[in-house]
């Protein structure tokens, strides 16, 4: 175990900083209490979990050979997280859903790890780091620690922003932040990208 602990870094400091599955939290936990809360982390872990083990099992080698396809995910990706950035740039309440937002279901917020440019670079990178391992339940339960921790810190930051959520300047502000974020991680990926 000793030897994964770089990788358990790693691997935190990018689940804690900000980026699309925490912004889905954090507008979870304005907006949609507990139970959505909960929801919202456990979709991420499974989609996340589901990427891992794919990645793992050589789905990044086998994309390599198909750098058009590569490309073309990631600049999907980029784009649809500043679509979502901007949407919630313009909306009124935070944590605000409708029925065509990502986090209307937790297949929506599972199958989005999927397209999500920061969850392939994360499971990119702790599967390189942990490749010697061979214990899949191991790196299975260090992933749900290490993302349960962090999106809860995102949950408890939106919980206490909650109680502000009656002032509509806070509101305006709090969906201008995060979707500023997620606009401007979006453009650094399209900028590595092209």
């Amino acid at each position: 175990m000793p030897d994964l602990w770089p990788a358990v870094g790693v691997l935190a400091v990018a689940a804690i900083t900000p980026g699309p599955n925490n912004v889905l939290v954090f507008n979870a936990a304005l907006g949609g209490g507990l139970g959505r809360v909960i929801s919202t982390i456990a979709a991420i872990e499974t989609g996340s979990l589901i990427l891992f083990g794919l990645v793992k099992l050589g789905l990044l080698a086998i994309l390599q050979h198909f750098p058009a396809g590569v490309l073309a995910l990631a600049l999907c990706g980029t784009a649809y997280l500043m679509w979502l950035g901007l949407r919630l740039m313009r909306s009124s309440s935070p944590g605000h859903m409708d029925d065509n937002d990502i986090q209307a279901s937790g297949f929506g917020v599972l199958t989005f790890q999927l397209i999500n440019p920061k969850a392939w670079i994360l499971m990119g990178v702790f599967a390189s780091a942990t490749h010697h391992e061979d214990n899949w339940l191991l790196l299975i339960l260090i992933l749900i620690c290490v993302f349960t921790i962090c999106l809860s810190l995102w949950a408890m930051a939106g919980a206490a922003l909650a109680r502000l959520s009656e002032n509509p300047t806070v509101n305006r502000a709090a969906n201008m932040v995060m979707g500023g974020s997620l606009i401007l991680f979006a453009g650094l990926i399209g900028a590595e990208l092209l």
